[in-house]
């Protein structure tokens, strides 16, 4: 995903900017915040029926894991503003 956030869509092939369009799609649809933790309802089933890994999903788990720790490690308790902006930024087509 590191890929997909840091390089402009220009620098990525068709495939990749499909991939990234299919991939962020998925997360902006099923990870919700709630009680100021992220949750995702996505299944692995989620991933591979829209041709992605399995292995984003195992990767979306383990992110979503640390970041919760993370989270809660700086005290942070608006989590749903910051969760916005983000996706305002990390998440427009460009």
């Amino acid at each position: 995903m590191k890929e997909f956030i840091e390089k402009p869509d220009s620098l990525l092939t068709q495939d990749e900017r499909i991939k990234k369009d299919k991939l962020f799609n998925l997360i902006f649809e099923k990870v919700i915040i709630r009680d100021n933790q992220f949750y995702t309802t996505a299944t692995r089933k989620d991933f591979t029926d829209k041709g992605l890994s399995k292995y984003y999903y195992d990767i979306l788990k383990t992110s979503i894991k640390e970041a919760n720790q993370w989270v809660k490690e700086e005290g942070i308790s608006n989590l749903d503003s910051i969760s916005q902006s983000s996706k305002n930024i990390f998440f427009k087509k460009e």
